[in-house]
């Protein structure tokens, strides 16, 4: 069924106040699992979505470090330290200042940072991060079922990503291999990745900032996943690649789904038609309420 954008709306508005209405995530102030999460004030009810779907079905505990865009009003901030007690939350003035100093000398890194939103996770998260690996999970994916592959992944500490359903990436891949000597993995998404700290090279970003600024693609939507996917591929050939079950875009939601990654390709929309649909069809809300509902967080 095709949903026009008033119904889209209306089911945003109900799933925005349904999920204000669940009681906290029962977040670890201190874990080895560190989550980090760049929110905006359009996105964060979907973040609580996203976290809590994935706390309940994971059954992990994690240490959650919330990134402001500087969009989050007083409300949001409100709601987020409401939900997620014990998260840590960075303002955007904090980490600039901080980001101003560990950028001295990188210009074309700088220049990424403040021209695509979401490039600031590429720089923000591994300098404020405390474990050697992260765990990112996009705001717009949902889980319905337990994600074995990925927690077996962490407990080995090996990394791991899901897949896209084509190769997302600003230059071609043999073009990158030429170019750079990595052999990038095919259709990376960045949905849901478990990264090393470690590979996020400013000396090598550095680099392909500035040949991305000299195509023009600076602010290209794909310039943040193509660097992903090359970091992760130059640095971890031992990553994994989650089965067909962790799904993208307007792949089927059915009983084999462990989670849903609902992109801006039209299919976001669905993350609340079809999404949390589901969940509340399945009975999420009343799991959720029964585990969480009467803990001391």
């Amino acid at each position: 069924r095709e949903w026009d954008a008033r119904s889209v709306r209306a089911h945003r508005t109900r799933s925005n106040e349904t999920i204000l209405r669940t009681p906290p995530a029962p977040i670890a102030t201190r874990s080895p699992l560190e989550l980090p999460e760049l929110t905006c004030e359009r996105d964060y009810a979907d973040l609580l979505w996203c976290l809590k779907t994935f706390f309940h079905y994971a059954d992990r505990r994690c240490r959650v470090v919330l990134h402001d865009d500087g969009s989050l009003s007083r409300v949001a901030l409100e709601h987020l330290e409401r939900h997620l007690p014990g998260a840590t939350i960075i303002t955007k003035a904090d980490i600039d200042d901080r980001m101003h100093d560990v950028l001295r000398g990188y210009e074309g890194c700088r220049s990424f940072r403040n021209r695509l939103p979401l490039a600031r996770r590429l720089f923000d998260f591994p300098t404020v991060a405390t474990s050697d690996r992260c765990l990112v999970l996009d705001s717009d994916v949902l889980f319905f079922r337990r994600p074995e592959q990925m927690l077996q992944c962490i407990d080995h500490g090996c990394s791991f990503f899901m897949s896209d359903y084509q190769d997302g990436y600003v230059f071609p891949r043999a073009d990158i291999a030429m170019r750079y000597g990595v052999d990038v993995f095919p259709a990376f998404n960045t949905g849901i990745a478990y990264l090393p700290r470690r590979m996020f090279d400013f000396d090598f970003i550095e680099r392909y900032c500035r040949d991305v600024a000299t195509a023009d693609l600076l602010g290209h939507p794909w310039a943040e996943q193509t660097l992903f996917a090359m970091l992760l591929s130059r640095c971890s050939h031992g990553a994994e690649r989650l089965p067909d079950v962790y799904r993208i875009s307007r792949q089927p939601i059915d009983s084999d789904t462990i989670s849903h990654h609902f992109v801006n390709d039209g299919s976001r929309g669905l993350f609340y038609t079809h999404g949390v649909r589901r969940l509340r069809r399945a009975g999420f809300l009343v799991e959720y309420d029964g585990r969480f509902g009467r803990r001391t967080i």
